[in-house]
This record gives structure tokens, sequence and C-alpha cells, in this order.
């Protein structure tokens, strides 16, 4: 593990060779060789760069990687053979013949599984101690969830090969301080998403950084980004990227930015061993013990973190009378389906990005995806998790899994943790409540209402009438044309459908009712389509599904209004 989670880029190995540094006492050194002997035990990356992957046979590639490795082994082990092939930037033979989106579909995914694999193949052969890294793909493009709407996720299509590396390559970007503080999965901590995926990998970040290159906030942001990396333990090492290609990209450069300079030096740099597969996942330092809630019920065991997690500073949560708690109510963390860890919401909450200044973690219980129950506070505390019910609630935090429900494994525990807290107050009846029932809040979620019935284990009622949703299709870069929905006037009006772009709310809104209709609006092939993938999808979820075909708003509208006139709104 790098003392200083950081490196540098050289664009050709030539450079390396002449970069050299002043050293008291030594003369003139090569800084590679300098930076090796203060950090013996840190990660030097060698990334190998080709401005068009497509048209290197993988064989010949990697005996070019090869020679350049022999160069440098006595350095480092550590190599990476391309750059971010999800880009038509990385591919411009391929490019002028395909629509940007076509770099990240199946098809390409495919195409980057089998050359990366024979590269990997001649790597391993000629060199069995040199350890592969996975080039990094390009964040937001299919690579670790499915931003096409038909299914293609392209870590998923190129796990065979990504398993035959040592570590996985990320990349991590940012635009402004909301992104990195406030949507972490998503920009700064992207990361997290792959790890997820590849949860046995460590993970190097081969690029990170935020795209204000002269803001002396970015200073602040990186110091922070770096410092946060040391919370986890897969994450070997991280490049800043330096922005200096040019007078397109003078926005960016990071070159004078004291401030950068300034708050980077002056961080925290813990040392840390340096993790090999297989490794852990985020967690504390040290196993957290286990404690028996309920003196009667020998298996209730629970993970304790009281007084083991981040706090602001020496503030705590005042106490309170237990005699005046009379509800449990639950909460999410927010509407991404994701198994968060107690750790990473007791940062957020109690670091800079809170727009909150929780003393400490806000729930006194939380349940992960797998059951395990987590105590985070003790019960005589007034945490702030539900305004003015914080002196009479019990706060627990339970994340929903796919379609905002939670796990068989989390109502267990929920059912666990109502009994024990029935017992640990003195055998009174505690209600069940979600933070939206008390307070305005879309908070624990729109699954909160069945996740209710199975945690009390009472039969959900059903609606006399048919749920009918509306799909259209989504990409990245935008939604179907407006004009599409103007076609669509009449139609909404005389069967007050519901419209919208989520093939997940197709599939699990108002499962409740007797029948489900998912109308799906264009045809497989349009310019902004529901795939036939996702199609199938809906189909097995339960739902009734016909589509409108078409290809352009006038084909649409004709068929809708056909079925307008003929009363019939499922064709």
């Amino acid at each position: 593990r790098m003392v200083l989670l950081g490196g540098s880029h050289l664009t050709f190995l030539h450079e390396q060779r002449s970069l050299d540094v002043t050293m008291p006492g030594q003369g003139r050194r090569r800084l590679l060789e300098v930076w090796r002997e203060r950090y013996p035990d840190g990660v030097m990356l060698m990334r190998v760069y080709t401005p068009d992957w497509t048209t290197l046979d993988p064989q010949a590639w990697a005996a070019h990687c090869v020679a350049l490795y022999d160069e440098v082994k006595h350095l480092t082990r550590h190599l990476t053979f391309a750059n971010e092939q999800n880009l038509p930037d990385e591919a411009p033979s391929q490019a002028a013949s395909h629509p940007p989106q076509y770099f990240w579909s199946k098809e390409w995914y495919r195409r980057i599984a089998q050359w990366n694999e024979a590269v990997i193949d001649a790597l391993r052969a000629a060199r069995p101690e040199m350890k592969i890294h996975w080039p990094a793909f390009a964040p937001g493009h299919s690579e670790d969830q499915d931003d096409n709407g038909d299914g293609t996720i392209g870590f998923e299509i190129c796990r065979r090969a990504i398993e035959k590396c040592d570590v996985l390559d990320v990349h991590c970007y940012w635009h402004n301080a909301d992104e990195l503080y406030n949507r972490w999965e998503w920009f700064g901590g992207r990361f997290v998403r792959a790890h997820r995926i590849f949860p046995t990998m460590p993970i190097f970040i081969s690029e990170c950084g935020g795209f204000q290159g002269q803001s002396p906030a970015l200073g602040d942001q990186m110091a922070w980004y770096l410092s946060r990396l040391y919370d986890y333990d897969y994450v070997i090492g991280a490049t800043p990227f330096i922005w200096d290609s040019g007078p397109e990209h003078d926005v960016n450069r990071w070159w004078g930015n004291e401030r950068l300079i300034q708050a980077v030096t002056a961080m925290p740099k813990p040392s840390a061993p340096m993790p090999v597969k297989p490794v852990p996942g985020p967690s504390p330092t040290e196993p957290p013990p286990m404690v028996q809630l309920s003196p009667l019920d020998p298996t209730s065991l629970v993970a304790d973190l009281r007084e083991r997690l981040p706090t602001r500073g020496e503030a705590r949560y005042e106490k309170r009378d237990l005699a005046g708690v009379d509800t449990v109510i639950f909460h999410w963390a927010s509407d991404v389906v994701r198994d968060y860890t107690p750790l990473e919401i007791a940062q957020y909450q109690t670091g800079p990005s809170s727009p909150t200044p929780f003393p400490e973690i806000a729930y006194h219980f939380m349940i992960t995806w797998n059951g395990t129950i987590y105590f985070l506070n003790d019960l005589d505390e007034r945490t702030w998790h539900a305004g003015e019910w914080n002196s009479r609630s019990i706060g627990v935090l339970a994340c929903p899994a796919q379609d905002y429900l939670l796990t068989d494994a989390q109502i267990l525990s929920a059912r666990k943790l109502l009994r024990w807290l029935k017992e640990a107050l003195g055998g009174r009846e505690l209600a069940l409540k979600g933070h939206n029932e008390v307070r305005e809040t879309s908070c624990p979620g729109p699954g909160w209402a069945r996740n209710k019935a199975r945690i009390l284990a009472v039969q959900l009622p059903t609606y006399p009438f048919e749920y009918h949703y509306v799909l259209l299709g989504q990409k990245p870069e935008g939604v179907v044309p407006w004009s599409w929905l103007e076609a669509m006037r009449d139609y909404i009006r005389t069967f007050r459908v519901t419209v919208g772009f989520s093939h997940d709310h197709a599939m699990m809104a108002s499962e409740r009712t007797p029948v489900r209709h998912v109308t799906i609006i264009g045809s497989p092939d349009a310019e902004v389509p529901v795939s036939l993938e996702v199609e199938e999808m809906i189909r097995a979820s339960g739902a009734i599904v016909n589509r409108v075909m078409g290809r352009t708003a006038e084909e649409i509208k004709a068929e809708l209004d056909r079925r307008v006139r003929d009363g019939k709104p499922y064709g």
C-alpha cells in the first residue's frame, strides 16, 4: 500500500529514462528509482498505451509490452496494456462506421473480452511474475450497470478475462463538489460499484480527479478524496490525472495550483498492508464483537459497532428516557440499489458533505442484505433520524435490494430485532412505521408497504383494478423525442395510464394488483428503443406486455389513435 496514494503519468518510456532529479550528496538520479527507494512497498503502475488497439495483433502487442516491462521490472511488476477501450476515441479506425453508443454495446464488449484475453494469456506465458492489471473502462458506459436499457453490463461480459488478471483498474472523475461529496458511488467512488461485481480483486484507481484544474477547491477535494481511499482495504493505489495535452485542456490543467499541492502534502498518510487476492470488502479495522441482546434468546446475536464508527469530533447525541419509546422506524439510505456498509453511512453522515451535521451515525441499528444486524447506538441515545419522533422511536436502516424490496434475510432479521426490542423495553408492544409514515419523505422507498407487511407477516390487500404502465425508451444521452409524447396526448387523456422510462418500475409498480399491463412504445430498432431483452424481462415478471410498433412519431400516433377510437388500450 502506498504511503501516499498517487503517481505520475509518463507519456512514453523514454521520458522516464531522462526524468532525473538532483538529490543532496547523490547528484543526478532517475526519479523513479528515488521513488522506489522512498516507497519500497508502493505500487508503481506501468500503463502501456496504444492509440487504436483494434488494429493490433494481441500476441504482437503482448510482446511489445513485455519488452517495455523488462526495462522497468526492477522497479515494478505492475502493468496494464490498454485504456478505456469502451470509447470510440480509443478505436478511431472503427469510429467512423459506428455510432458512439456502439462502443458500449454487447457486441463491442465481447470484442474487448476476446482481444484482452489473448493479450493476458500471452503476457502470463511470457512473464509469470507480472502483476497484470485489467485496463480501466470509461465510467458511465454500461460497464457496471445497464445504461443502454438492453441488458449490457461490460464487466459481466468480460468477467472470464478480468478474473485472469491480478488487479482491476478503475477510473473515477467528478465535475464539482456535489458530485464528489453527495454522489460518491457515481463519480469519485465509482470503484465501489466495480468492487461489488468483483469482491475478491484488488483495485487500482489508475485515473482520478476533478475537471477544475485551477480551482483552489480542487486541492481540498483531492486531499479529502485520497484520504478517504484508505478506508477501502481493497484499493491498492490511485493516480491523480493531470491534464497537460494542449491548449484545449487548459481549463483542466493542474500545474500551478498551489492549494492542491499544499492540501495533498498536508493530508494524513497512514501506512497499510497491500492486499492481494482474495481481499475483504470495506469494514472496520477489526471484526466487531458480537453481543447477545436478549438473554432469553441464544440466537439473538448482533454485531456491536457502538463507539467504533466515525463521529463528528467530540459531539455526541443527548440521552433520553426509554419509558417514552413506543415506535420502531425503518429507513433507507437512497434510491440506489446497493448494500451499504455501516462504515460508509457513518463516514458520509459525519463527514463534510452531509447537509445535516450528525454527531454520530443517525440510527440505532442497521440490517444488511445478508441479514447481519449491526448495533450502532445505545437505545437511550436520542439519535437524529425522524425529527420530532426522535424522542419516542428506535431508528433502523435497512437498504432494500431489487425492486425496492428487502431480502428474505433482512425480513427475518427485522422480525428478530422487533422481538428483541420488545423484551429490552419491558415487554411493551412497539409500533412499526416507515420514515414516510411520520414525515413527508420518500424514505424508506416505494416498496415499504410490502416490506412492512412481510415483516409483520400480514396479507396485503389487492386493488380491484388493473394497473397499466406505458414504458418509453431511454439512453445515457437522453430519452425519446418530445414529439413521441405529443403523439401520445389523446391516448393518455383517454386511458389515464402511468407513463415512465424505467423498466424496473414497469416490473414492480403495484404488484398487489390482480393484473399488470405494460405497453411499450416504439419498435426495437427505433432510435431510442426499449430492447427485446427488456421486454422479455418485464414479461417474465408476470406482466402482460404489448408493444406499439413504430420508428417515428407519426407511426406511433396512428396506432395509438386507433386504440382510442376502438376503446382498446392494449391493442
